[in-house]
């Protein structure tokens, strides 16, 4: 871990129907011709009509979109430490363009971040100096959430310049790489905090996720 490599640094430099009738009468019988009425059979048809909704079923994977889109992952790391005699303050700030879709997670290319880092050694010497850090993050999408692992690779380039009263010197800044385990909700604007975890320093790494 780079903060680690640091601090050696800094210690040596500081998701119907009809019925019949009744017949009734008296004196001579007279047949009268029955009438016969016929009443047309009507039939009625009622058209079946069916209706058809339109379901959309989504199911996790449809979350993660087809073709892939592009995205952004912005970077707000800020780290202190506090090796004898000394305070140090490291931000680390940029962003990387993802490639996101069904098929996965990855960077469209290594990012490329900016570290300042500033600070005091004892009651006399400040501490200035700045690098470069490398970004690589490959993983998966599923239901929505992104789970990623992300690879940071401090001080590609970078120095720090001590100076005092009697003058100032200059040293590179040995490379180390950081791993991260990173979930988020594929949604604009999600945020996700780390604390940090290392000897005699406390802080936060913060990731922001922005969608096109």
């Amino acid at each position: 871990m780079f903060w680690r490599v640091l601090l050696c640094l800094l210690v040596t430099c500081t998701a119907a129907g009809c019925g019949d009738g009744d017949q009734v009468g008296a004196g001579p019988s007279t047949t009268l011709p029955e009438p016969t009425t016929t009443i047309p059979s009507t039939t009625t048809t009622v058209a079946n009509t069916t209706t058809t909704l339109d379901v959309t079923t989504t199911s996790a994977v449809d979350l993660c979109p087809t073709p892939a889109i592009v995205a952004n992952l912005s970077y707000d790391h800020d780290i202190s430490q506090d090796p004898p005699g000394s305070h140090l303050v490291a931000h680390v700030s940029g962003s990387v363009v993802l490639i996101v879709g069904s098929q996965g997670v990855e960077t469209s290319a290594p990012g490329a971040l900016t570290a300042t880092l500033t600070g005091v050694m004892g009651d006399e010497c400040v501490m200035e100096g700045s690098g470069s850090v490398g970004v690589t993050i490959t993983g998966s999408c599923d239901g929505g959430v992104l789970t990623m692992q992300v690879t940071e690779v401090y001080y590609q380039e970078g120095s720090l310049t001590v100076t005092c009263k009697d003058g100032s010197s200059t040293t590179d800044i040995p490379s180390s790489t950081t791993v991260h385990d990173l979930t988020m909700e594929l949604k604009d604007g999600d945020t996700v905090e780390q604390p940090f975890m290392g000897a005699m320093g406390s802080g936060t790494y913060r990731w922001t996720l922005t969608l096109p």
